[in-house]
């Protein structure tokens, strides 16, 4: 699981890199619109999948001692 977190974290700051590289050169009412109806959203969701996987994690893992 904590592999899986780490490559979507990965992803998700790669994408995130590129976001910020078209926001410089792409400033105009159609950019601000996808950013309003889709990135904002899809940005809220990726860094609740994160912590939520990380939560899923820590929880596992105390299953786990609580099994040894």
């Amino acid at each position: 699981m904590e592999e899986v977190r780490e490559r979507l974290a990965a992803a998700w700051k790669s994408v995130e890199e590129h976001w910020q590289d078209s926001c410089e050169v792409w400033d105009d009412a159609v950019r601000r619109s996808f950013e309003q109806q889709y990135w904002e959203d899809a940005a809220k969701t990726a860094t609740s999948a994160l912590a939520e996987m990380e939560a899923l994690e820590e929880t596992i893992a105390q299953i786990r001692r609580r099994l040894s």
